[in-house]
Protein backbone atom coordinates (compact mmCIF):
# COMPACT_ATOMS: atom_id res chain seq x y z
CA UNK A 1 0.00 0.00 0.00
CA UNK A 2 2.82 2.44 0.89
CA UNK A 3 4.70 1.70 -2.30
CA UNK A 4 1.15 2.79 -4.55
CA UNK A 5 1.23 5.88 -2.83
CA UNK A 6 4.41 6.51 -3.03
CA UNK A 7 4.43 5.50 -6.55
CA UNK A 8 1.39 8.06 -7.08
CA UNK A 9 3.05 10.56 -5.41
CA UNK A 10 6.19 10.26 -7.38
CA UNK A 11 3.83 10.68 -10.66
CA UNK A 12 2.00 13.55 -9.68
CA UNK A 13 4.98 15.53 -8.92
CA UNK A 14 6.59 15.02 -12.11
CA UNK A 15 3.12 15.72 -13.86
CA UNK A 16 3.52 19.46 -12.02
CA UNK A 17 6.49 19.53 -13.15
CA UNK A 18 6.14 19.20 -16.83
CA UNK A 19 2.98 21.21 -16.61
CA UNK A 20 4.95 24.51 -16.07
CA UNK A 21 6.93 23.78 -18.93
CA UNK A 22 4.32 22.85 -21.22
CA UNK A 23 0.61 23.24 -22.15
CA UNK A 24 -1.16 20.56 -24.08
CA UNK A 25 -4.76 20.80 -24.70
CA UNK A 26 -7.27 18.69 -27.29
CA UNK A 27 -11.40 19.16 -27.88
CA UNK A 28 -13.48 17.42 -29.99
CA UNK A 29 -16.09 19.48 -31.64
CA UNK A 30 -18.52 17.48 -34.16
CA UNK A 31 -16.27 15.41 -36.31
CA UNK A 32 -13.41 17.59 -36.23
CA UNK A 33 -10.39 16.84 -33.11
CA UNK A 34 -8.59 20.05 -32.49
CA UNK A 35 -5.07 20.38 -30.41
CA UNK A 36 -3.46 22.91 -29.22
CA UNK A 37 0.04 22.84 -27.35
CA UNK A 38 2.74 25.19 -25.93
CA UNK A 39 5.98 25.30 -24.77
CA UNK A 40 9.06 27.64 -23.83
CA UNK A 41 9.93 27.44 -27.63
CA UNK A 42 6.94 26.48 -29.84
CA UNK A 43 3.28 26.60 -30.20
CA UNK A 44 1.73 24.06 -31.93
CA UNK A 45 -1.91 23.60 -33.63
CA UNK A 46 -3.09 20.45 -35.28
CA UNK A 47 -7.41 19.99 -36.61
CA UNK A 48 -8.43 16.60 -38.16
CA UNK A 49 -11.69 16.13 -39.40
CA UNK A 50 -12.54 11.88 -38.70
CA UNK A 51 -15.49 11.81 -41.16
CA UNK A 52 -15.11 11.83 -44.74
CA UNK A 53 -16.91 14.06 -46.15
CA UNK A 54 -14.36 16.30 -44.65
CA UNK A 55 -13.29 16.00 -48.11
CA UNK A 56 -15.10 18.39 -49.75
CA UNK A 57 -14.35 21.22 -46.82
CA UNK A 58 -11.52 23.41 -47.52
CA UNK A 59 -9.84 24.98 -44.61
CA UNK A 60 -9.05 28.85 -44.18
CA UNK A 61 -6.74 30.60 -41.68
CA UNK A 62 -7.14 29.41 -37.84
CA UNK A 63 -5.91 30.72 -34.92
CA UNK A 64 -3.66 29.39 -31.64
CA UNK A 65 -3.82 31.58 -28.40
CA UNK A 66 -4.14 32.42 -24.50
CA UNK A 67 -0.09 32.08 -23.77
CA UNK A 68 2.08 35.26 -23.88
CA UNK A 69 5.46 35.18 -25.95
CA UNK A 70 7.93 37.29 -26.71
CA UNK A 71 9.71 37.90 -30.48
CA UNK A 72 8.07 37.05 -33.78
CA UNK A 73 6.67 33.37 -34.71
CA UNK A 74 9.09 31.64 -37.56
CA UNK A 75 7.79 29.15 -39.64
CA UNK A 76 8.65 25.43 -38.21
CA UNK A 77 5.98 23.45 -40.23
CA UNK A 78 3.15 24.33 -41.88
CA UNK A 79 0.68 23.52 -45.24
CA UNK A 80 1.95 24.56 -48.27
CA UNK A 81 0.91 28.16 -49.04
CA UNK A 82 0.42 29.16 -45.36
CA UNK A 83 1.90 31.57 -43.86
CA UNK A 84 2.42 32.47 -39.86
CA UNK A 85 1.53 35.98 -38.53
CA UNK A 86 2.00 37.11 -34.76
CA UNK A 87 -1.54 38.05 -33.72
CA UNK A 88 -5.34 36.97 -34.03
CA UNK A 89 -7.79 36.61 -36.94
CA UNK A 90 -10.79 38.22 -38.16
CA UNK A 91 -13.48 35.34 -37.84
CA UNK A 92 -15.88 36.45 -40.30
CA UNK A 93 -15.88 36.33 -43.82
CA UNK A 94 -12.96 34.41 -45.14
CA UNK A 95 -11.06 35.09 -41.91
CA UNK A 96 -7.80 37.11 -41.94
CA UNK A 97 -5.14 37.35 -39.82
CA UNK A 98 -5.61 40.74 -37.96
CA UNK A 99 -2.11 41.90 -36.35
CA UNK A 100 -4.16 41.91 -33.26
CA UNK A 101 -2.31 40.47 -29.61
CA UNK A 102 1.15 39.90 -31.31
CA UNK A 103 2.14 38.71 -27.72
CA UNK A 104 -0.72 36.41 -27.13
CA UNK A 105 -1.86 34.61 -30.67
CA UNK A 106 0.07 33.46 -33.42
CA UNK A 107 -2.40 33.18 -36.99
CA UNK A 108 -1.69 31.00 -39.91
CA UNK A 109 -3.04 32.12 -42.97
CA UNK A 110 -3.37 31.46 -46.82
CA UNK A 111 -4.65 33.43 -49.38
CA UNK A 112 -7.72 32.57 -52.01
CA UNK A 113 -8.69 30.05 -53.50
CA UNK A 114 -8.41 27.75 -51.01
CA UNK A 115 -6.44 24.44 -51.34
CA UNK A 116 -6.05 22.39 -48.41
CA UNK A 117 -9.18 20.13 -47.62
CA UNK A 118 -10.32 18.80 -44.20
CA UNK A 119 -10.29 15.46 -44.99
CA UNK A 120 -6.41 14.76 -45.83
CA UNK A 121 -5.53 13.65 -42.04
CA UNK A 122 -3.65 15.36 -39.36
CA UNK A 123 -2.90 18.71 -40.36
CA UNK A 124 -0.17 20.61 -38.51
CA UNK A 125 0.49 24.38 -37.66
CA UNK A 126 3.61 24.73 -35.69
CA UNK A 127 5.86 28.17 -34.91
CA UNK A 128 9.37 28.66 -32.98
CA UNK A 129 8.21 31.42 -30.21
CA UNK A 130 10.79 32.68 -27.40
CA UNK A 131 9.76 32.86 -23.81
CA UNK A 132 6.16 30.78 -24.53
CA UNK A 133 3.81 30.72 -21.13
CA UNK A 134 0.48 29.35 -20.47
CA UNK A 135 -1.32 30.14 -17.28
CA UNK A 136 -4.66 29.41 -18.35
CA UNK A 137 -6.62 27.35 -21.10
CA UNK A 138 -5.58 27.53 -24.74
CA UNK A 139 -8.17 29.23 -26.91
CA UNK A 140 -8.05 28.34 -30.99
CA UNK A 141 -10.16 29.96 -34.18
CA UNK A 142 -11.15 28.00 -37.29
CA UNK A 143 -12.48 29.09 -40.62
CA UNK A 144 -13.20 26.10 -43.13
CA UNK A 145 -15.90 26.63 -46.33
CA UNK A 146 -17.72 23.56 -47.86
CA UNK A 147 -17.08 24.78 -51.79
CA UNK A 148 -19.55 22.11 -53.31
CA UNK A 149 -21.95 24.52 -51.61
CA UNK A 150 -21.96 27.93 -53.23
CA UNK A 151 -22.95 30.68 -52.03
CA UNK A 152 -21.41 34.48 -51.43
CA UNK A 153 -19.55 34.15 -48.69
CA UNK A 154 -15.72 33.67 -48.61
CA UNK A 155 -14.31 31.56 -51.68
CA UNK A 156 -17.33 30.65 -53.06
CA UNK A 157 -19.07 28.27 -51.19
CA UNK A 158 -20.62 27.57 -47.66
CA UNK A 159 -18.81 28.07 -44.28
CA UNK A 160 -18.94 24.78 -42.28
CA UNK A 161 -16.68 26.09 -39.59
CA UNK A 162 -16.64 29.24 -37.95
CA UNK A 163 -15.25 28.29 -34.70
CA UNK A 164 -13.47 30.18 -31.68
CA UNK A 165 -13.43 28.34 -28.30
CA UNK A 166 -10.97 27.50 -25.48
CA UNK A 167 -10.07 23.85 -25.23
CA UNK A 168 -11.95 23.09 -22.34
CA UNK A 169 -14.93 23.32 -23.95
CA UNK A 170 -16.54 26.91 -22.47
CA UNK A 171 -16.19 30.56 -24.54
CA UNK A 172 -17.56 28.72 -27.82
CA UNK A 173 -19.03 30.79 -30.34
CA UNK A 174 -19.31 29.76 -34.06
CA UNK A 175 -20.79 26.32 -35.54
CA UNK A 176 -20.32 22.93 -33.89
CA UNK A 177 -21.57 21.17 -30.78
CA UNK A 178 -19.04 20.04 -28.13
CA UNK A 179 -19.09 16.39 -27.57
CA UNK A 180 -16.32 14.20 -24.52
CA UNK A 181 -13.39 13.82 -25.00
CA UNK A 182 -12.65 10.33 -25.62
CA UNK A 183 -8.90 10.75 -23.85
CA UNK A 184 -10.71 12.17 -20.85
CA UNK A 185 -13.35 9.80 -20.29
CA UNK A 186 -10.44 6.77 -21.01
CA UNK A 187 -8.48 8.04 -17.68
CA UNK A 188 -11.54 8.85 -15.80
CA UNK A 189 -12.57 4.61 -16.31
CA UNK A 190 -8.78 3.68 -15.54
CA UNK A 191 -9.12 5.55 -12.26
CA UNK A 192 -12.29 4.15 -11.08
CA UNK A 193 -11.38 0.64 -11.97
CA UNK A 194 -8.02 1.47 -9.02
CA UNK A 195 -10.30 2.21 -6.62
CA UNK A 196 -10.59 -1.05 -5.56
CA UNK A 197 -6.94 -1.77 -5.28
CA UNK A 198 -6.76 0.91 -2.58
CA UNK A 199 -8.61 -1.11 -0.10
CA UNK A 200 -6.27 -2.08 2.97
CA UNK A 201 -4.87 -5.42 3.38
CA UNK A 202 -6.43 -7.59 6.50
Amino acid sequence: MKTAIYVTALAAILAFGFAGTAKADSIQIGDVVYTGTVTNTTATFTIQCLDAACGGWFLSDVVLKGFSYSGIPTNLTEPVGYTVHAGGMNLGGTGSCNGNDTTGAICWSTPLPLTLQLGSGVITFSASIANGVSSSDLHFQALAFDISNPSSTGNGGDRTIALSCNFNGSDCTGTGTNVPEPASMTLLGLGLLGVPFLRRKK
